[in-house]
């Protein structure tokens, strides 16, 4: 596995439990709380730094454990930028759900979520179909027998 691979695994675990931590800590406290009562400004910052901390440790303890690690190839280029290509289209949606938002003069609370929830959510999905390539290499010999698997041939991605 490559060193971009494991940093993928790394932000895209990271982010899954930081931001799922902070999420259901808050969707909680909405439940019993109008959300004009709740203060979250100091949570939300704690989560911004427990999330960079926790990725900076991991890609230190990567570059100790792994001294080298194999290049990227054509592929590992291709989902990147595919993965790229897709998480910025949620994360455009996100902010355009952010501007309409504040047209709309939606509560504060509403509207600072929104911004980290969509790029966490553009994230998981570019570390999802990252992830996803990583599985078609090794499953890659299937593409080159012209077989289809549950992920779909290798073939079967899109060329962007």
């Amino acid at each position: 596995m490559s060193s971009e691979e494991r940093s993928t695994w790394i932000v895209g675990v990271s982010l899954v439990v930081v931001f799922g931590w902070y999420f259901t800590k808050i969707i909680i406290e909405a439940a019993t709380t109008p959300v004009d009562a709740i203060s979250y400004q100091g949570l939300l910052a704690v989560m911004v730094v427990v999330f960079m901390g926790v990725v900076v440790a991991g890609h230190i303890a990567l570059a100790v454990i792994t001294r080298s690690s194999p290049g990227r190839d054509e592929r590992d280029r291709r989902v990147d930028r595919f993965g790229e290509f897709v998480g910025g289209y949620v994360l455009g949606t996100g902010i355009l759900a952010l501007l309409i938002m504040a047209a709309l003069e939606v509560e504060y609370f509403w509207i600072a979520h929104v911004t980290p929830g969509c790029h966490g959510a553009g994230r998981v999905d570019d570390h999802r179909r990252q992830a996803r390539g990583v599985q078609e290499r090794v499953l890659g010999w299937y593409g080159r027998l012209g077989l289809r698997t549950r992920l779909g041939s290798v073939a079967s991605m899109p060329a962007n």
